[in-house]
């Protein structure tokens, strides 16, 4: 299996998104190929069949959100062929962003979100994503036949079930 991720920050040394480099080398073992698209990537040390792509938050002097959307769809475009699912951690606006693209080309999506928040960028990429995952029915805002719950750490086995490849696909 090929994954495409996308976290807001990569950084092993961050109080809120350090864990998740950890959970990187989680898919680094179950997956054949990762690819990570991040806003921002600092300090990280993951296994071989792991890829980086900043879209330059960590560059002095940043860039703005134009720049940053430019480099997600030139990102999302040069990597097309190189996955089969998307993995998006906490950002729905990155489903919404890249939902249409990624339902064309056969892509499945999973959106991972941990919040009470609720928002129209929430429900679209709800509606985009093939699944929802939450550590328990109370962390996501709102009903949905998407929504599968993950308690506790992601299990990467059940996650890998509720989003296969799309080669996978009956």
């Amino acid at each position: 299996m090929k994954i495409l991720i996308i976290v807001q920050k990569l950084d092993k040394h961050d109080d809120f998104f350090g864990f998740f480099h950890g959970r990187l080398a989680d898919f680094a073992e179950a997956c054949d190929e990762v690819h990570v698209i991040c806003l921002e990537a600092r300090s990280h040390d993951l296994p071989a069949n792991v890829t980086v792509h900043s879209l330059g938050k960590e560059k002095e002097g940043g860039h703005s959100r134009v720049d940053y959307l430019v480099n997600f769809y030139k990102t999302l475009w040069g990597l097309r062929g190189k996955y089969d699912s998307v993995f998006v951690y906490l950002e729905p606006i990155f489903v919404v962003l890249g939902g249409i693209l990624w339902r064309i080309t056969g892509k499945r999506v999973a959106l991972w979100y941990n919040h009470t928040h609720m928002s129209l960028t929430l429900r679209v990429a709800a509606f985009l994503s093939h699944a929802v995952l939450a550590p328990s029915r109370d962390r996501f805002p709102f009903a949905t036949r998407k929504l599968v719950v993950l308690p506790g750490r992601t299990d990467l086995e059940s996650f890998l079930c509720h989003v296969p490849p799309h080669a996978a696909k009956p």
